[in-house]
């Protein structure tokens, strides 16, 4: 699988990219994205670093991390409603 650098953040990533927000043209990484996307909702800074940081640990652990993770952000998503 092909490498690259995303140009937002300067990181390597394998995969497939994200579509920037900015210009809907630049490719970034898909952490990137997802920074983008939940600045887009409103997204306090606070939470969104809590949110990276999990899927952080999440990406580094087992199965079970990924149901705690969906609950986190279940519960993410009522709050904001």
């Amino acid at each position: 699988m092909k490498t690259n650098t995303c140009p937002k953040c300067g990181h390597t990533y394998q995969g497939y990219p994200a579509l920037s927000r900015v210009d809907n043209r630049t490719k970034i990484c898909p952490d990137c994205g997802i920074r983008e996307a939940m600045e887009d909702a409103g997204i306090g800074s606070w939470t969104r670093r809590e949110i990276m940081t999990r899927m952080i640990t999440v990406s580094s652990h087992t199965q079970t991390s990924d149901i705690e993770l969906k609950r986190f952000l279940r519960v993410l998503r009522l709050a904001a409603w």
